[in-house]
């Protein structure tokens, strides 16, 4: 027998191995590991070739068993090359140098070659008179679904209910329809469209229900010791990451004593910057609560806004937070953008994180793209083939704006706010880099510890609120710079309102009367009325009051205050502003 015959001889894997004879590294458990798992994939592929396809609703079914009859399960041993395995006798196996495809579960790779098999003529030795001939493959590139299908059947994606992941690494992927098309590269000119991939991935497994290769934590964060069970509550110290399981965040090298360290640099810059105890509260559960709605505990039915002047520490907590999820800074006029607005909403698929920057006020067309992005969990996205795609909106928005924060009544029972304090007026850009930098550098340096420590606060807040989000009422302040302006209806009910009255008649005040007809004019004359009067936390009303302009009491129309920490807000602004006019008119 030949050398090269001898080294195409399949071994006996019970036989001992002597790695160092080969030159190859393998031991004999990882030779059992390996054809464990190439018995595991031929049965499973044989399986699904004896699915009931033609139960599978799509014109072109018949195609895909037929596709995966070209796929063959390369064998291991200990040489270089997998070994093709021939299924007829009289032809000899042979060795693949370069296969189609590697599949990784993340346990264990297995090499695919891809095409209709047929054979070659080699040559015997000088002795053997007869010809013998090896099986070889007529290579063919495998189509997208094939891949698909052989990951699945392989364990490096699988289902977990109704959502498939990517869990061939520590850290799932949640794989949306749009993900997915991503993943394995569908186009137009695909036989199947990411739509249809997903629906023969489901009928699979309807059919075969595989069970996933690993055990998927999709409410864990895990680090290099310790694990955050979000479904049970609780904190795991001295807990090592296992290669048998998936988790829905891992941080790898991030120890407890660490972040536990760097949770209470957190907290410290935290009560730093924001401006009250509400904001305080509202800015310490927001990490968790994103992380229960990124891992399926609870559904989002919040957005959050941070409020204030420019340089005020909550883009660097925006920053922060962000490095936990995978985030999607917004752009708004790109989302309602006729010529970008396809892609814009695609590229928000699947995102655990919208960050969105206004520098600007927001008109009544962007805050309709907010709303969608705040509230809705899919949205319509761009064409894929012969269908629109679903984008999966189901991350949470975070807006970080230095313009004022007045939204409509449909986005104010969702938003959950959050002021930050203004810098001194006066400090430079040294002073203020030396008061951030204690917070600025080991929260940032090390990007991902800063994340899990901002993480690790939260649950201990959440854990103190009795795992409750009762997010408190914050009113911001949109009354400093230019935003600092009344018009004359504001400041005629502020200042009645400052002397006592309770409320301003409208009914027989002719003075008041007169000013709403000038300040407010044209077809929006109405709604520029109302929401003038809600900047200052005020709105007209008609109903019975007391008043002494009305000893009747009659119901007539008058203007009350609704919202007393808005006004409370307004009203001080108000009186600043007199006071530095005062001050500029004694000494100009």
């Amino acid at each position: 027998m030949t050398d090269r015959e001898d080294k195409l001889q399949l071994l006996d894997w019970d036989d001992e191995i002597d790695c160092a004879k080969s030159g190859h590294q393998m031991s004999q458990k990882q030779l059992i590991k390996h054809r464990e798992a190439w018995e595991r994939l031929e049965h499973n592929l044989k399986k699904v070739l004896e699915l009931p396809w033609e139960e599978f609703d799509n014109p072109d079914s018949g195609k895909i068993p037929r596709a995966l009859d070209k796929v063959h399960v390369l064998h291991r041993d200990i040489y270089k090359y997998p070994i093709l395995v021939s299924k007829n006798s009289g032809i000899d196996n042979s060795r693949i140098k370069h296969p189609s495809l590697y599949l990784n579960n993340g346990l264990i790779s297995v090499a695919i070659g891809y095409g209709v098999l047929s054979s070659k003529k080699v040559l015997g030795s000088a002795k053997d008179e007869d010809e013998k001939k090896e099986v070889t493959i007529k290579d063919e590139s495998a189509p997208r679904f094939v891949s698909a299908i052989l990951d699945y059947l392989h364990g490096t994606i699988a289902f977990m209910g109704d959502q498939l992941f990517a869990i061939n690494k520590q850290q799932l992927i949640k794989l949306s329809e749009s993900s997915l098309g991503k993943r394995y590269r569908t186009n137009q000119k695909s036989l199947f469209q990411a739509e249809d991939v997903m629906n023969i991935l489901k009928f699979i497994h309807l059919k075969f229900g595989l069970e996933p290769v690993k055990t998927i934590k999709t409410e864990v964060v895990a680090a290099a010791d310790f694990q955050i069970d979000f479904k049970k509550r609780e904190i795991y110290k001295d807990t090592l990451p296992k290669d048998d399981e998936c988790y829905f965040k891992y941080f790898e090298g991030q120890n407890y004593d660490c972040i536990s360290d760097l949770a209470l640099t957190y907290a410290k810059f935290l009560s730093e910057v924001t401006d009250d105890p509400d904001s305080l509260h509202n800015a310490s559960l927001q990490p968790t609560y994103q992380m229960l709605v990124s891992c399926g505990l609870i559904k989002k039915d919040k957005f959050f806004v941070s409020k204030s002047r420019e340089r005020t520490g909550k883009g660097l907590r925006n920053g922060i937070i962000s490095s936990l999820f995978d985030t999607k800074t917004v752009n708004l006029n790109e989302l309602a953008n006729k010529a970008t607005g396809a892609m814009a909403w695609a590229n928000l698929d699947g995102k655990e994180m919208y960050l969105a920057t206004e520098s600007a006020g927001l008109d009544r067309q962007l805050e309709i793209m907010l709303k969608i992005i705040a509230t809705e969990t899919v949205a319509q996205g761009r064409k894929q083939g012969r269908d629109y795609s679903e984008v999966d909106l189901s991350g949470i928005l975070s807006i970080d704006t230095n313009e004022k924060v007045l939204f409509s009544s449909g986005m104010k029972s969702r938003a959950v706010n959050i002021a930050f304090k203004d810098r001194p007026i006066n400090e430079t850009d040294e002073e203020r880099k030396a008061w951030f930098d204690p917070y600025a550098k080991p929260l940032t340096e090390n990007k991902a510890g800063g994340g899990l420590a901002a993480l690790f606060h939260s649950f201990i807040i959440w854990k103190s609120s009795n795992f409750k989000f009762k997010f408190k009422q914050v009113e911001m302040n949109n009354f400093t710079g230019d935003d600092a302006e009344f018009d004359d209806v504001q400041v005629y009910v502020m200042d009645k309102m400052i002397k006592g009255d309770e409320v301003v008649l409208i009914t027989n005040n002719e003075e008041l009367k007169q000013l709403l007809k000038e300040t407010y004019v044209g077809n929006t004359k109405k709604s520029d009325r109302k929401k003038a009067l809600d900047e200052i936390g005020t709105s007209e009303r008609k109903s019975q009051v007391v008043h002494a302009a009305n000893p009747e009491r009659k119901s007539i129309r008058h203007i009350r205050k609704i919202n007393p920490k808005r006004f409370q807000k307004a009203s001080t602004a108000y009186m600043e502003q007199i006071m530095e006019d005062a001050k500029f008119i004694s000494n100009p």
